[in-house]
């Protein structure tokens, strides 16, 4: 079933990670939050397979950035 969220998107999106229990798969222009990313993070750990397609540009790619490299070096697949 498809549900469409227009109030709180992020807890609605940080609830259905949380299920996740095999594999994760996140497509988005430009990836900046921080709770997001820690969330994804947290699951590679637990042995979820996350697979991340973002937008390779100055926004994902800045030096106040998110920590990409660390999501590889986990084996988040770029």
């Amino acid at each position: 079933m498809v549900e469409a969220h227009f109030d709180n998107i992020r807890l609605n999106i940080l609830n259905e990670l949380e299920k996740a229990q095999k594999n994760i798969y996140v497509a988005v222009y430009w990836f900046t939050n921080h709770e997001l990313f820690n969330k994804l993070s947290d699951k590679i750990s637990t042995g979820v397979e996350v697979n991340l397609i973002i937008h390779n540009d100055y926004i994902n790619n800045r030096d106040t950035g998110l920590p990409f490299q660390t999501l590889i070096d986990k084996g988040c697949k770029f």
